[in-house]
């Protein structure tokens, strides 16, 4: 079975209507409205854009009409949306999976890694990597075209460089600043053997690889975009620069080897060492000191769930011992750099910045082998849910005010299909979390309130599923204004309202796999959270990053949310 065979069958991405997105906004921003004069100016911005946008939606048709098949009208907002960011990608718009140690080879964990990750490319490249399906329903597998790549910054807009798998493949490593290349297939696509991998890996550690530069020069892909793109330029000038820039950016994908230790709260995985990193690589493979694995991600051109269905499909077996080929000292080729003193101080006050970024954060880590079999009690309870109602139980104790919080949901099962936005804090919710966490109720009401918060939310999700959902559509409809009064007919998005409805104190993804022990992302906004969790009948595992100076306020949210949590499973428990 083809990798791509079935996305000519998938259905395209449908555009709500604007009805339809209307009554969304309506719902989810009930129990943000402060006061009268409030709701009276939500209503009204919501009329304009009942009467007006039609003529924003017939352009969205028309595009859809170009774009031809079954391409989605999304998709050139979508990207627009990340190449011309110029926000930095490093800790904020990147996302990082802690691997768990059970899951992988006992000997030569990351050489099996880096080997199997590599067959995967060569899988896709020849189209033969089995297409994902949720039961009967094939899943877009068009992001995997471009799963690795490199993002080139511009001064406008960056270049997401796909890693072309031609001729020898080769794979970056760097180890306190200094950058190398292994070869790890040659011109017919053999692999080396894990053995001969694991040999140059730590001759690299030993720093018996001698020739190469050490630098701060991982520090640029901690800058924004443009300043970037700047130093890039100037990096350029000297050709040993150039071609190393080049043959940095060619690899297909880069490995972290690092001298420090995996320590709690410290996100060594999401941040670490500036020189020892490459964030615009769409994957960075890092191993600890002690030998843990994590797994680094550029958001840009594919999302968590194609990587965790990528690495689903690994297999930590050998290859066939003829398709393997020796390994020499030509195979390891140092990187050389050659920075004067005004670059060097460029990378130097990066690299400052980011390790000032990096001690903003902090991650506390909630896991639980027993609740989640207490969750799956059948249709009518969805685990997911649950979680979602005490991650904002818990907030509303903390802060005393109810969260805007965002939830991805995947749109895979359309063609081009990458995540909608799904607001948990319905009015169901807000009538259950203040009942259950001002305990003025009977357990039986809260019961009954939890079973309403529960049916609001699995609604909402399958809402987004079928492509209505709303924040893409105001997307959608935001990237077709071309004047002035166009833009009047989207004055929602600038309501006061709206804004503290989507404002993502709290922004949550869901990605569950045996291979993951830790999913972690920064939260997006300043004193927010983000939290990325799994469920699986065998455990739950959530990491819950928020900012370093109120690392106390974390500590305690992640005891609220376990507390909150093991409450719903004990009324489940009890009245299901």
């Amino acid at each position: 079975m083809q990798t791509f065979w079935q996305d000519s069958n998938l259905d395209s991405l449908p555009i709500p209507t604007i009805t339809k997105t209307c009554d969304i906004i309506r719902e989810m921003t009930v129990p943000f409205v402060e006061n009268v004069e409030e709701h009276k100016e939500l209503v009204s911005d919501l009329e304009i854009l009942v009467k007006n946008g039609k003529v924003l939606q017939k352009k969205l048709h028309t595009l859809q009409q170009q774009l031809g098949g079954n391409r989605s009208w999304l998709r050139p907002f979508w990207d627009d949306t990340y190449t011309s960011n110029h926000k930095k990608i490093a800790g904020v718009s990147n996302y990082a999976f802690q691997l768990n140690k059970a899951s992988l080879k006992e000997q030569q964990p990351l050489e099996y890694l880096i080997l199997g990750i590599v067959n995967l490319a060569l899988s896709i490249e020849e189209n033969e990597l089995l297409p994902e399906k949720i039961g009967d329903q094939f899943l877009s597998m068009e992001m995997f075209h471009h799963i690795f790549y490199t993002r080139v910054p511009g001064e406008q807009q960056s270049l997401l460089q796909r890693s072309l798998l031609k001729g020898e493949i080769r794979i970056g490593v760097v180890h306190q600043g200094a950058w190398y290349l292994i070869t790890v297939a040659d011109a017919k696509h053999r692999l080396v053997s894990p053995n001969s991998l694991a040999t140059c890996l730590t001759s690299i550690r030993k720093g018996n690889v001698k020739g190469a530069t050490k630098s701060l020069i991982g520090a640029m892909t901690t800058m924004t975009a443009s300043e970037a793109s700047q130093f890039r330029n100037q990096l350029q000038k000297k050709q040993i620069n150039r071609l190393s820039l080049k043959n940095l950016e060619e690899t297909l994908f880069t490995v972290s080897l690092d001298e420090d230790e995996v320590k709690e709260g410290q996100n060594q995985f999401l941040f670490g060492e500036a020189s020892n990193r490459w964030f615009f690589k769409s994957l960075q493979l890092i191993q600890s000191v002690t030998g843990e694995i994590g797994l680094n991600f550029e958001h840009a051109g594919c999302d968590g769930s194609n990587w965790v269905y990528l690495l689903s499909q690994l297999t930590m077996n050998e290859p066939v011992q003829s398709d393997l080929i020796s390994f020499s000292d030509l195979s390891i080729l140092p990187l050389k750099w050659q920075l004067d003193a005004s670059d060097h101080e460029i990378v130097r006050q990066s690299n400052v910045d980011f390790i000032n970024e990096s001690k903003k954060h902090y991650t506390v880590l909630v896991k639980d082998d027993t609740l989640c079999r207490q969750l799956f009690k059948g249709e009518q309870i969805s685990p997911d849910a649950c979680l979602q109602l005490a991650f904002m139980a818990a907030y509303y104790h903390q802060r005393h005010r109810f969260p805007s919080i965002y939830e991805s949901v995947s749109m895979r099962h359309f063609y081009e299909g990458r995540t909608e936005v799904a607001r948990p804090m319905t009015n169901e919710a807000h009538y259950f979390i203040s009942a259950f966490v001002g305990n003025k109720n009977s357990d039986i009401t809260i019961y009954e309130l939890l079973l309403k918060a529960i049916a609001s939310h699995n609604k909402m999700l399958k809402q987004n599923q079928i492509g209505q959902g709303a924040e893409r559509h105001l997307l959608g409809l935001s990237f077709v204004i071309t004047n002035l009064e166009e833009s009047m007919y989207l004055k929602i998005m600038k309501n006061s309202t709206f804004l503290r409805a989507v404002k993502n104190s709290i922004s949550t993804s869901s990605l569950s796999s045996p291979l993951i022990s830790q999913f972690i992302f920064s939260p997006v906004v300043d004193n927010g959270l983000g939290i990325g969790y799994g469920l699986l009948t065998t455990g739950l595992q959530v990491a819950i990053t928020g900012n370093q100076t109120d690392f106390v306020l974390v500590k305690e949210y992640s005891l609220l949310v376990r507390s909150y949590l093991e409450k719903i499973a004990q009324l489940i428990k009890r009245f299901s």
